[in-house]
C-alpha cells in the first residue's frame, strides 16, 4: 500500500503566508515532481483521511486537539509535524511518526531532544516571484527590507538609509511587494531581537539568494552562518545603528567598485540559491516521507 500525501492546516489560517507557503505551494511543488509520482497530494482542514501520510503545519500543531490526533491514529494515518519556526513540544509526542525541520539549527535542536525520526526540508521561496538569471545592471546602490516592519531591527533610526517595505504575511493574496524586489542591489535581513525560543530559517536570506542580491545579516545569526560561512564579508555588528550604517557604507562602496568582496557576496549568494532549489527541497521532503510510504 503507498500512502497518499495530506498536507493539513488550520482552516481560518490558510490564507496565511507560512502556510501558503509551507503548505500549499510546497504541495504543488511536490505532486508536479517525478519523485511523487503515483501519489496523491491533497490538502484539508481536519484529519478525516485514511492510510494517508498527514503533514501537520504550524497551525494545525495547535489547532487539533489530542483526540483527533488519536482518532486520526486510528484510521492507519501517519502524523508529521511541521512546526516551522516554533519549539515542537507537544505533549502526545507518542502520536507523531515524525517531525520536519524548518531550518538546521532546529533540526540539531531536535536531533538532541525528540526521540522521533527528525529530517531537514528547507524552506523555499514563494514560486510566485520573478527570479533573475543573473543580476541586473543596477546603476546606483540601495538596500530595502521585505517583511513585517516590527520583524526589523533598528527602522526608525535606518529610515531612509534602508527602504522597509511592508509585508502582511496573513494575507498570503497580498503580492505588490514581490515587484519591487529586484529593485535593489542588495536586501536588509537584520531582526529585531527574539525573546522567545523560536527557529527563523533563513528566508531572506533565500528571497535575497534568488534575486542575486548580497544580504546585509546580523553577525550573530547562527543560520545565517550555516549557509554563507564565515568568510562571507557582510555580517555586521548590530548594537547600534551606526555599526549598521558602517557596514551598509561598506556595502555600497563595494558594489560601485565591484570590489572583491562584492563579487565573493555575489557567489555565496549563488550558493545559498542553489541550497534553496524547490527541486532540492522537494527532494528533502520526499527522504522525509519515504520511510513511511
Amino acid at each position: 500500500m503507498r500512502r497518499n500525501i495530506i498536507f493539513a492546516g488550520d482552516p481560518g489560517k490558510w490564507n496565511f503566508g507560512s502556510s501558503h507557503l509551507r503548505s500549499r505551494q510546497l504541495g504543488q511543488l511536490a505532486a508536479a515532481s517525478v519523485k511523487f509520482n503515483g501519489l496523491e497530494v491533497e490538502f484539508a482542514s481536519d484529519l478525516s483521511g485514511h492510510n494517508s501520510i498527514q503533514i501537520l503545519n504550524k497551525y494545525a500543531i495547535e489547532h487539533f486537539s489530542t483526540e483527533e490526533l488519536a482518532e486520526s491514529k486510528k484510521r492507519n494515518n501517519r502524523l508529521i509535524a511541521d512546526p516551522l519556526d516554533g519549539v515542537f513540544e507537544n505533549p502526545h509526542l507518542e502520536l507523531f511518526d515524525g517531525v520536519i525541520a524548518a531550518s538546521l539549527l532546529q533540526r540539531d535542536y531536535y536531533l538532541s531532544s525528540l526521540c522521533i525520526p527528525v529530517a531537514y526540508v528547507g524552506h523555499h521561496v514563494d514560486q510566485r516571484i520573478s527570479f533573475l538569471p543573473q543580476p541586473p545592471s543596477r546603476s546606483a546602490f540601495s538596500i530595502a527590507y521585505f517583511g513585517e516592519i516590527t520583524n526589523a531591527r533598528f527602522t526608525e533610526a535606518l529610515y531612509g538609509r534602508v527602504i522597509f517595505h511592508s509585508v502582511d504575511t496573513t494575507r498570503a493574496e497580498s503580492t505588490d511587494w514581490m515587484a519591487r524586489l529586484n529593485d535593489y542591489p542588495a536586501h536588509y535581513a537584520i531582526r529585531a531581537p527574539i525573546t522567545e525560543k523560536l527557529f527563523k530559517p533563513f528566508t531572506k536570506g533565500f528571497i535575497a539568494a534568488h534575486c542575486l542580491a548580497p544580504v546585509l545579516i546580523d553577525e550573530v545569526d547562527e543560520e545565517a552562518r550555516r549557509f554563507l560561512h564565515d568568510t562571507y564579508p557582510y555580517f555586521t555588528r548590530t548594537e547600534s545603528p551606526e555599526d549598521i550604517r558602517t557596514t551598509i557604507d561598506r556595502m555600497a562602496a563595494d558594489f560601485e567598485a565591484k570590489s572583491p568582496d562584492w563579487i565573493s557576496a555575489l557567489e555565496s549568494m549563488r550558493r545559498v540559491r542553489a541550497q534553496s532549489d524547490p527541486r532540492l527541497i522537494v527532494s528533502q521532503l520526499y527522504a522525509a516521507i519515504s520511510p513511511l510510504l
